[in-house]
């Protein structure tokens, strides 16, 4: 991610977008290094049919770089819109001819001919605001050429960007028009002389005030904090009238007579703030049939077994596909057995691995890395037998040992699932994994047809929320049930973490609030259930983590949603988040709450303090959906004890089955409680935690809490007519070493049934108590799929 300030090329097309997005580049601290434009291959032709590019006013952009002071690298375009689903797939036939590809020939070039001038440009600032089309191809074309894409003004509300640009005092002129109601006059009218139209129109109509519609176009003349040297006047212009139509007239305005107007005080643009004419260099395609990193990984693999690429140990997969329909579930980690040995035969001592006996042993991050492969290749295998394959996973949970080895392990990560379009993942740090394991990997996948399948993956870098620069999507679905990434309190436009548990709490909120906003499915009305993971390597401090990543979710649930406040003026860049209140989904009764679990883990990625993993369920949105909540407490107390009344909470009492199997099996005293979020028989996500009030447990009253929690899970699952064949998700937190949690895991097998032993239990040791108060928790997810109900969410594909 961008975290450290780059040389970046200001793709530009002249228009106000494009500009202003290359000025917030350089006020978030980057370095513009030169600019990039593509023309009409024929420079008389004003206007192509391009889904991709503006190139009305074309001609006035030869001199920009005397306004600006950086060279600008132009280029024609000679290929179509040969590819027009949402998704660019260049490995099409047609794509060889698009004009998609005539944008990586020139980014190509800047690339290599900064380079000979001793500038690494690492990044692209682009004008997107709405349009995924436009969005997809230059991450397609950068991600080719290892660059960060900068989309600074992605997905910000149009009315208040529309605002911004006339505060900021962006002086654009109209030089295209094809919408109702902008009528011939507002043609060469100034943005500030059209916005008040243009925002009327977007009230009453509809139409997007900036544009991104196709309604109007612009050329930028003057912006004072891009143009530092001069700023451009139009002594003559020609207007051409496509469409005389008198509501909705097309038309559109060429620059015939454009002068550079230096600015007062300022000196002259520097010798080398040129046009650069690119067409002639090289036009090779890529390399065909380039193995990718997977296949050239498979290659590697060919004929070795696992025991001898691994770290001595054998990949297990330890669950096949079963429970609701459409979902399936695998789970797989590597029994490790001896350390990676370094050149003097000893072994290389870097990160340290819990053993049997509280011995410990040495590892270096690639063995953690192995493990990772030899999980991947594990589950590859099983997805395989069922007709699967990586393109089918929705969610990713990857559990590694010592979070110093993430790097090497993401690299192995990515030589097994490194398509567009990949599933969401969280990673964390587990106290201790099965059998010593370095790594265990847990996935989500979609059976059957992939119709139901949908993923968003935005890796620009933007106001928006934290871009997703690596193997992994900021949500996926099956069927709109939204698997969303692991949130941390990231800021977006800088990829850092903010200040403190506070402000990373609810930046991981915002994170989380803006992706499930945009993929329908908005977390005060849809969050089913969510997974808090804070950070214990403060001692003291992980309650306080915890109560700051409550109060973030609060908000969410109750209707005040986090959302960014950018900070004073046009180019400020404030790290604070503000409430939106949104209308609650169920007025003022502040009761609903989803399934949640606080698990205190010792280190988190990027060393945050607060990880947010929430579920949501889009077709909750609909108004005749609603998830009922419930929520009861009791303890168990030994034999010898007579009964104590259950605790009474909501109005609701414990089921009688639930303390009944309980009390019969009681021999220490446990506090169970177990809360549940459902549509009755078709969806519940239920939580379900016990503590001991006794000293420190042994691994025999784990599997009792274990039990009891268990036992609560099935009368829930029956409140919400749902039964443990449905179960798709199981996952259980221990407080304690490997033993414990395996204890508890078992137990909860045994308690759930025999119809569960096929489905999944990830469990993990953890380093802190499970939901803060709590010795074991337990997560449950059962789905039923609807008959003869759609499921499927709006189409997002990107």
């Amino acid at each position: 991610a961008a975290t450290t300030m780059v040389r970046f090329v200001a793709l530009v097309s002249g228009g106000k977008d494009s500009v202003l997005s290359a000025a917030y580049a350089a006020a978030a601290g980057h370095t513009l290094a030169c600019m990039a434009n593509l023309r009409p291959a024929n420079t008389a032709t004003q206007e192509l049919d391009s889904h991709m590019y503006q190139t009305v006013a074309h001609g006035a952009l030869d001199a920009l770089p005397a306004c600006v002071g950086v060279p600008m690298y132009r280029r024609g375009i000679v290929g179509g819109s040969c590819v027009t689903t949402l998704q660019y797939e260049r490995a099409k036939g047609e794509a060889r001819a698009d004009e998609v590809e005539d944008l990586y020939l020139l980014l190509r070039s800047v690339v290599r001919r900064e380079a000979a001038r001793g500038i690494d440009i690492r990044a692209v600032s682009v004008g997107a605001v709405a349009s995924d089309y436009q969005r997809l191809r230059v991450e397609d074309v950068c991600g080719r050429l290892g660059l960060t894409v900068l989309c600074y003004l992605w997905l910000r509300p149009q009315p208040q960007l529309l605002d911004d640009m006339v505060t900021c005092g962006l002086h654009a002129v109209l030089v295209k028009i094809a919408a109702f109601g902008i009528t011939l006059d507002m043609l060469g009218q100034t943005l500030t002389e059209a916005r008040d139209k243009l925002q009327e129109l977007g009230r009453d109509y509809g139409c997007h005030p900036c544009g991104e519609g196709g309604e109007y176009e612009t050329l930028a003349l003057d912006l004072p904090a891009l143009f530092t040297h001069a700023r451009l006047v139009l002594d003559e212009t020609q207007r051409v009238i496509v469409e005389k139509d008198k509501f909705a007239p097309v038309a559109h305005l060429i620059p015939t007579k454009v002068r550079v107007e230096p600015k007062e005080s300022a000196r002259p643009a520097p010798a080398d703030a040129i046009v650069v004419c690119v067409d002639a260099d090289e036009r090779e395609p890529e390399t065909e049939g380039a193995e990718s990193a997977a296949d050239a990984a498979a290659a590697h693999l060919g004929g070795v077994s696992l025991s001898e690429v691994c770290v001595g140990g054998v990949a297990v997969v330890d669950a096949l596909p079963r429970g609701a329909p459409g979902h399936a579930q695998f789970r797989s980690f590597e029994a490790c057995g001896t350390p990676r040995k370094g050149a003097g035969g000893e072994a290389t001592a870097a990160l340290a691995s819990g053993g049997e006996g509280g011995t410990v042993q040495k590892y270096t991050a690639e063995d953690v890395a192995d493990s990772v492969r030899s999980a991947l290749v594990a589950i590859g295998e099983a997805l395989a037998k069922e007709g699967l394959g990586w393109r089918d996973a929705v969610y990713v949970h990857l559990y590694l040992s010592d979070m110093g080895a993430f790097a090497t392990a993401n690299k192995a990560y990515i030589e097994h699932i490194n398509h567009k379009n990949p599933p969401a993942r969280a990673c964390v740090q587990a106290k201790a994994l099965p059998e010593g394991a370095l790594a265990a990997v847990e996935v989500t996948t979609a059976m059957g047809a992939r119709e139901g399948r949908e993923v968003l993956h935005v890796q620009s870098v933007s106001y928006w929320a934290a871009a997703c620069i690596g193997p992994y999507a900021q949500a996926a679905a099956m069927h709109g049930l939204w698997h969303i990434a692991g949130q941390i309190g990231l800021v977006p436009h800088s990829m850092e973490l903010a200040e403190g548990a506070r402000l990373q709490a609810r930046h991981a909120a915002a994170n989380a609030s803006a992706v499930a906003e945009r993929v329908g499915a908005p977390l005060h009305r849809c969050m089913t259930e969510c997974c808090v993971y804070v950070s214990a390597a403060r001692g003291d401090d992980a309650r306080a983590c915890a109560d700051e990543g409550g109060a973030a979710l609060a908000a969410l649930c109750f209707g005040e949603a986090e959302a960014r406040r950018p900070g004073p003026g046009p180019f400020g860049w404030g790290d604070g988040v503000g409430a939106v209140r949104h209308p609650p989904l169920y007025g003022s009764h502040r009761e609903w709450w989803p399934a949640t679990t606080f698990v205190a883990l010792s280190v988190l990625p990027k060393g945050a303090l607060v990880e947010i993993t929430p579920v949501a369920a889009q077709w909750l949105a609909e108004d005749d959906m609603h998830l009922r909540v419930r929520d009861w407490a009791w303890r168990t107390p030994p034999p010898q004890m007579p009964p104590k009344s259950p605790r009474d909470i909501g109005g609701m009492s414990p089921p009688a089955t639930a303390r009944d199997a309980a009390r019969a099996h009681a021999h220490v005293d446990v506090d169970v409680d177990c809360r549940g979020a459902y549509v009755p028989g078709r969806l519940a996500s239920l939580r379900s935690v016990a503590t001991a009030a006794a000293p420190p447990p042994s691994g025999a009253s784990h599997a009792q809490m274990g039990e009891h929690a268990a036992h609560a899970l099935c009368d829930a699952l029956q409140a919400a007519e749902l039964s443990p064949a449905d179960v798709m998700c199981l996952r259980v937190y221990a407080v304690g070493d490997w033993a414990a949690a395996a204890a508890t895991a078992a137990a909860v097998e045994r308690a759930l049934g025999g119809s569960v032993h096929a489905a999944p239990v990830a469990a993990a040791a953890v380093g802190g108590q499970a939901n803060m108060t709590a010795d074991v928790a337990v997560v449950v997810r059962a789905v039923r799929a609807a008959p003869g109900r759609a499921t499927g969410g709006d189409g997002h594909g990107s």
